[in-house]
């Protein structure tokens, strides 16, 4: 099941609430131990980018760094040679 939550301060610790929902549908009970996956919200993207799954984002920008890297490459290999 997943669900979107914010950590919040809890003291010197973070701390999550559990929707009532998924509380009642899963018949929680207080000091029940639970077994939860912790996964970051990806940010939503705008502009020309809107669509795009960020980690497409990233796959495209590193794809973009390589590129000019190569560039850089051969013209270092130009400037050296003369």
């Amino acid at each position: 099941m997943k669900t979107s939550c914010k950590a919040r301060k809890w003291g010197n610790s973070l701390g999550i609430t559990l929707p009532k929902e998924i509380v009642e549908q899963q018949h929680i009970k207080p000091n029940e131990e639970l077994i939860i996956t912790i996964e970051k919200k990806r940010p939503k993207l705008f502009g020309i980018m809107k669509g795009f799954d960020s980690s497409d984002f990233l796959k495209w920008r590193n794809e973009e760094r390589r590129k000019e890297h190569e560039d850089d490459e051969k013209l270092w290999k130009m400037v050296s040679e003369k």
